[in-house]
């Protein structure tokens, strides 16, 4: 193991024995974070909803919470897993993925509808 893959398993290591706030027996950072990044997938939250929920939460907890700022924080305590993401655009009536054979086409094959909104 290299010594900056070495750094990166001590911070999860530190924010999964981290409690989330003192005496938090249910929750570490990194715990808390999975949940809700989760939660921001599973229910295709922007970044810009998921940091205010986040903002709301962090109020909501003793001053001595741990919780991240925003979305981007959040995402470098995860970065040390390995789970990153590549978008993938989808026909509006979820007919193909625009990914593999489709990646270079403009429209869906099945319903003819283009793959971006124009806007003015």
């Amino acid at each position: 193991m290299d010594s900056e893959a070495f750094k990166n398993y001590e911070k999860l290591l530190k924010n999964a024995k981290q409690e989330l706030y003192p005496g938090c027996e249910n929750f570490s950072v990194l715990t808390t974070i999975v949940e809700l990044m989760h939660g921001k997938i599973k229910f295709r939250l922007s970044n810009k909803c998921f940091d205010y929920f986040l903002g709301v939460i962090k109020r909501m907890l003793p001053k001595e919470n741990c919780l991240p700022e925003d979305h981007k924080s959040a995402q470098k305590v995860l970065k040390g897993l390995g789970l990153g993401y590549q978008k993938i655009h989808s026909c509006v009536n979820n007919c193909i993925l625009f990914y593999k054979e489709n990646k270079s086409l403009d429209k869906c094959p099945v319903c003819n509808e283009p793959r971006f909104k124009m806007t003015s």
